[in-house]
């Protein structure tokens, strides 16, 4: 047997108007809930060939197993001081188990002729960890050559990580 409830207005306590996600309605394709991370913790640079976090990180808890999430990540005044050289960048789940949208194995900002030269990149992925368990998405990157160094957050530009729980 199913009912039926017809009402004209919903209302919060304090007089907002609720969301699905306040009803406890999942919606397909319906945002549940967003969390962002920003950082400017001034230059930040590295040599290392595997990837390392980048100071970015976002812990979040599934409203649903069914959930999907929409990960952004912002990376500022990326910049590489020398020629053949690139840097790789990764997000990962829960630190170094599921990789999602991992653009490791991508020569990212591949520096063959001039360099010295500062460039913005965006990773966008989508990710189905099918939990209600807490996740964290961590931000990656490395430099794709031996010896060399790669920067990342030149000039004291903030980095972004955004996280968004998408109902299923």
């Amino acid at each position: 047997m199913s009912s039926i409830l017809k009402v004209d207005t919903l209302q919060k306590a304090n007089g907002a108007t609720p969301t699905a996600a306040d009803l406890g309605i999942n919606v397909t394709g319906n945002v549940l809930q967003v969390k962002h991370h920003t950082i400017d913790p001034g230059s930040q640079s590295t040599q290392s060939t595997s990837l390392i976090n980048n100071g970015l990180n976002i812990t979040i808890t599934p409203k649903a197993a069914s959930s999907s999430f929409l990960i952004m990540m912002c990376m500022n005044e990326c910049y590489i001081p020398a020629q053949q050289n690139a840097i790789g960048f990764a997000i990962h789940r829960d630190n170094y188990g599921t990789v999602s949208g991992d653009s490791d194995n991508a020569t990212i900002g591949y520096i063959s002729g001039a360099y010295n030269t500062y460039f913005n990149y965006n990773l966008h992925c989508y990710d189905s960890p099918n939990t209600t368990s807490a996740i964290t998405y961590r931000g990656k990157i490395k430099s794709r050559y031996a010896n060399t160094t790669i920067h990342w957050n030149g000039d004291n530009t903030p980095t972004f990580l955004t996280v968004l729980e998408i109902a299923g």
